[in-house]
């Protein structure tokens, strides 16, 4: 594990309590996204962190897949939602597949 990863796995307590809240033009920005999409589309949110997003995703129809560096994030974003989680380099490409997918 490099510092990089260490670092993000270390703050992603402090990060989820500090951004828990999904700023207002987010949430327009992806009800517009959606409104784009077939109903139910599967969505891949890439450097997901603590899974805010995907929550907010899941919740107005969207199949997500959460895509993260951090362990300590994906650990986080498990605690609100269910679904495909997985720890990627998105630098290198490479990922443990079955970090914390859903069981």
């Amino acid at each position: 594990m490099d510092k990089t990863q260490r670092t993000y796995d270390q703050f992603a307590a402090v990060y989820d309590d500090t951004n828990a809240a999904m700023p207002d033009g987010l949430k327009r920005a992806a009800a517009q996204f959606l409104g784009r999409l077939p109903k139910n589309p599967h969505c891949v949110d890439v450097g997901c962190g603590v899974g805010r997003d995907m929550a907010w995703l899941k919740t107005h129809g969207a199949v997500i897949t959460g895509v993260n560096f951090s362990i300590g994030m994906l650990a986080r974003a498990r605690t609100r939602v269910r679904g495909e989680l997985i720890q990627m380099d998105m630098h290198s490409g490479s990922h443990h597949y079955a970090s914390l997918r859903e069981a």
